[in-house]
């Protein structure tokens, strides 16, 4: 069974984020483009463990990964961004980058948790890429 995470569970994340020194991290967009941030969120759907759409223009069939780069971690700026979510307008803030890619690697000053569906399942260095045509469902007739 797959938890649900609410309003409530984002809070207590952030909470943990804001008493953590902010890494240095250096994410690199399709091997080109580099940028600085302090954390990343990836996805490949609209919402992000629960009911609200932190990826607005995601579409899980077009081959692009979601990729928002938040620039800084101070305690206003969590603030800001959990209500920017809470709203559904994170994704026009400045200190927000905010792509579509098909490939993303994140390098980091120290060894940085990433989380994948909840659950911590390894640590930076991280590159992610988009399989093509790697899920397959079939559905019964009924």
């Amino acid at each position: 069974m797959r938890k649900t995470i609410g309003p409530i569970s984002y809070i207590f994340a952030a909470a943990q984020i804001i008493g953590r020194p902010a890494p240095r991290l250096e994410i690199c967009f399709n091997e080109r483009e580099t940028m600085g941030g302090c954390f990343v969120l990836v996805g490949n759907g609209r919402f992000y463990g629960g009911p609200l759409s932190f990826f607005p223009n995601a579409k899980n069939d077009d081959g692009l990964l979601d990729v928002l780069v938040f620039k800084h971690q101070g305690y206003l700026d969590i603030i800001r961004y959990l209500q920017g979510v809470l709203i559904g307008n994170h994704a026009d803030f400045a200190d927000i980058e905010y792509r579509q890619i098909h490939s993303l690697r994140v390098i980091s000053d120290r060894r940085v948790p990433v989380e994948i569906d909840g659950e911590v399942s390894f640590h930076t260095p991280v590159h992610f890429r988009v399989g093509p045509s790697k899920l397959r469902v079939h559905v019964p007739n009924a």
